[in-house]
């Protein structure tokens, strides 16, 4: 998941959906799956490297936990990245928002440097 453009000013979002994958009975992260996800504490990204937005001629944005800001739209990159499940989540440490391009239509993303996955959600 990268993004395809960055907002000038980014957003100061505090929650959005985030798509994992399970192995072993582990949350994982859809396209870099070495980060074990924990419910119930914060994770931070010890990253620190930088991206290049796709539609974007020379604009890079820092490395973080990448989410959706809308449950649909997470609902659709799970169908397309063949991934298990759509938790909710909390978030800080905000580096920049954007969109995703995905099924034809510019999706509301953020990257976070920090996440937290609330247990026992509907």
């Amino acid at each position: 998941m990268c993004l395809a453009t960055i907002d000038k000013e980014k957003k100061n979002w505090r929650v959005g959906y985030k798509v994992f994958r399970i192995v072993d009975d582990t949350l994982r992260s859809p396209i870099f799956g070495c980060t074990i996800f924990k419910i119930n504490e914060w994770i931070k990204d010890i990253c620190n490297k930088n991206l290049l937005a796709e539609n974007c001629e020379y604009e890079w944005y820092p490395t973080g936990f990448h989410f959706f800001r809308n449950k649909s739209d997470a609902e659709k990159w799970k169908a397309y990245g063949g991934c298990e499940v759509v938790l909710k989540i909390k978030v800080r440490d905000m580096v920049v928002t954007g969109t995703q391009y995905l099924s034809g239509k510019y999706r509301k993303v953020g990257v976070a440097r920090e996440i937290f996955i609330k247990g026992e959600q509907k």
